[in-house]
């Protein structure tokens, strides 16, 4: 079933891919918004965060992360790595705070662009509005995921141009009964590669405040 889901998902994204390629015949990537903070949103939520991604000749690679999320700050615990990573990014104050629990050691880096563009494409934080996007919402039909009454939805964000508008597509599986949190999201990072973002085991709720900050006491390795 799992490799069914996937599939299906590979065909409607070759339809996709072919659309973007009609429209622009450049990366189907556009760029970021000018660097503000995102708007307002306070779900608050923990998760599994199961991403696969896909390249052209069908090979997929996938990774497993808990992600906590108190409004526009995240918490990473990367499990596909030894010994397991652990990164904070606040949002709002443009900073990723990268912890080491066993040397008890963090590195403080700021938030790029690129960085804060994954997170909205994951379906993290929202979208910065930008004038010179057009965003539409086409409603595909729904389903069940996880559980969750869910309700497909293809997104097209426009970058508005005088000839060859560039256009980027993702289609978002909206849970209804989760304020359309998106619990599974499907997008081309590059035009060879489709990313499958899954959320599953998702528990709304408030988040211990301790899990959103260094812990006190640990030596701070920022080189600037």
């Amino acid at each position: 079933m799992k490799s069914r889901s996937i599939l299906l998902m590979m065909l409607m994204f070759g339809m996709i891919l072919f659309m973007t390629t009609v429209f622009a015949q450049e990366s189907p990537e556009i760029p970021p918004p000018p660097s503000e903070p995102p708007q307002p949103d306070t779900r608050s939520f923990s998760a599994e965060q199961h991403i696969t991604r896909i390249d052209w000749f069908g090979r997929a690679n996938h990774s497993v992360a808990t992600v906590y999320k108190s409004g526009p700050v995240i918490r990473y615990e990367q499990h596909h790595v030894d010994p397991p990573e652990i990164s904070i990014f606040d949002y709002v104050q443009k900073k990723e705070y990268r912890v080491y629990e066993g040397d008890h050691i963090f590195f403080e880096l700021d938030i790029t662009d690129r960085v804060r563009l994954r997170a909205q494409r994951e379906g993290l934080i929202p979208f910065v509005e930008d004038p010179n996007i057009e965003v539409k919402h086409l409603s595909l039909g729904r389903t069940v995921v996880e559980g969750h009454p869910s309700e497909i939805i293809l997104q097209v964000r426009r970058l508005k141009r005088e000839k060859r508008p560039l256009a980027e597509y993702t289609l978002l599986w909206e849970a209804l009964d989760l304020d359309r949190q998106p619990i599974r999201i499907a997008y081309h990072q590059t035009a060879r590669t489709l990313v499958v973002v899954e959320y599953r085991n998702l528990q709304p709720g408030p988040i211990d405040s301790a899990l959103l900050r260094v812990p006190a006491g640990y030596l701070s390795f920022t080189p600037f």
